[in-house]
């Protein structure tokens, strides 16, 4: 009798199935392009949330024919579970075929990297959402009339999607899976805390397992419950010290790729194909800052904030693409800290010292032309460093570190003293060389 009812060739899939694709690969396409794999698959999870809305439809609409068959209310159905994987498997090939086409589109046309193992964690958290809302469309559709269940399965995944981060429960929005923070080279998402939206849909999932496996309706709002409250316990405990404004992130040693020739230079492998570029600006740049009073680094590491570095090791930015300037560019991270002051006494809008002068000295000290310090770190930044760069050597390297004292400072009297100098320091570069502004951000009206 059972097998009298082709549902799965009959599915609400069929004509619900392209509107939820097209829905996926909109909202893929107009993501920038991904860092890294495990961010290639954040653009996936975010545009499979989405899509879940026309998944938890079609499951509601397929779980409403088993419901008019009354199959779910048979007293005792002995292959009713096999009933549930032929109405579902139309709606688990959606979410696979929703998938794999906003895979395809972030690869291909947003040309992102594709993940790699220690990527699968994230790859199973962005199957959580939409399968949570099939087994919640189903649930529904079972249970209720069509005319509510299936408005009701797209508010309430509606709500989990759109509603539930925006309420600013921190263990709320990342059980939701909601992602609050974006992989970077060096760092990713905590992969406990990602797992835990995987979780709660096994739970969920395991309910619809555990409704076709008792024929009493007691025992099957027991077990589903049941179910359904582990996935939750087994979920919370993940999330339940979730930082409120952003996910915990762990470094991303793993991929972390060394070459050995000196000095030894470390970058994440996307950046595999720039060390030779990197060393031959080693080449040129460090002799410099020799001579400038610097003790050469043995290595230069792009690595996680949090990893601890020795006392010869530099710490580097990069980003892509790694051109000559970039290049360079890497000693200014590492030698001018470009992080927020740690001074909770003074008010959220004091002015800080600003460091384009430290910045600008050293790009110049390790060769970069006067124009490429204009524009990266303004003229003011450019004519305080010609006129240090005027100074004997010993000078230079004493008002460096003096600059350094001034930004690690929270001492208001300190950052008076910072801003006379630098003001001094601005008109007598100014008069050593010719002027760096641009007519057209001076003039009146000019939006600077």
């Amino acid at each position: 009798m059972v097998n009298r009812f082709p549902f799965a060739r009959h599915s609400a899939v069929i004509g619900l199935g392209a509107p939820t694709v097209a829905l996926a690969a909109y909202f893929t396409a107009y993501q920038p392009r991904p860092l890294t794999g495990e961010d290639s698959i954040v653009m996936v999870s975010g545009a499979m949330r989405v899509a879940a809305l026309g998944i938890a439809l079609a499951a509601a609409w397929d779980a409403g024919r088993l419901r008019r068959a009354r199959i779910a209310a048979a007293p005792s159905s002995r292959h009713l579970l096999r009933v549930f994987v032929d109405a579902l498997a139309p709606n688990l090939a959606l979410v696979i075929i929703s998938w794999v086409a906003s895979f395809l589109l972030v690869i291909s046309y947003l040309g992102g990297p594709a993940p790699g193992l220690y990527d699968t964690v994230p790859v199973v958290r962005s199957f959580a959402v939409p399968l949570s809302a099939v087994a919640v469309g189903f649930f529904l559709g079972l249970f209720l009339s069509p005319v509510v269940a299936r408005p009701l399965a797209v508010v309430i995944t509606a709500l989990w999607v759109f509603v539930a981060y925006a309420l600013g429960v921190p263990w709320l929005r990342a059980i939701s899976g909601f992602d609050m923070s974006t992989p970077t080279y060096t760092d990713v998402v905590d992969r406990a805390y990602l797992m835990a939206p995987a979780i709660l849909a096994l739970g969920l999932l395991l309910g619809l397992v555990a409704l076709s496996l008792f024929s009493r309706p007691a025992l099957r709002a027991a077990a589903m419950a049941c179910c359904v409250l582990a996935g939750f316990g087994a979920s919370y405990p993940l999330v339940s010290d979730a930082p409120r404004y952003a996910d915990p992130t762990v470094p991303r040693t793993w991929a972390t790729t060394c070459e050995r020739t000196a000095p030894v230079i470390c970058v994440p492998g996307e950046f595999a194909d720039d060390i030779p570029a990197l060393h031959r600006s080693a080449r040129q740049a460090l002799p410099r800052l020799r001579e400038a009073g610097f003790t050469p680094p043995r290595k230069l590491a792009f690595v996680s904030e949090d990893l601890p570095l020795a006392r010869d090791t530099w710490r580097t930015h990069l980003q892509k693409p790694v051109t000559r300037h970039r290049s360079r560019g890497i000693y200014i991270s590492a030698l001018v800290p470009s992080g927020l002051h740690d001074c909770p006494r003074l008010p959220d809008d004091y002015v800080y010292p600003g460091r384009g002068a430290a910045f600008a000295w050293v790009g110049l000290t390790v060769g970069m032309s006067e124009e490429e310090v204009t524009r990266s770190y303004g003229p003011t930044g450019a004519y305080r460093a010609r006129w240090v760069r005027s100074l004997p050597k010993a000078k230079q390297y004493a008002w460096y570190k003096q600059e350094l004292s001034y930004l690690k400072s929270c001492d208001e009297q300190v950052h008076e003293k910072a801003r006379a100098g630098a003001k001094a320091e601005k008109e007598r570069g100014r008069a050593l060389g010719p002027e760096l502004e641009n007519p057209a951000d001076t003039a009146p009206g000019a939006n600077r």
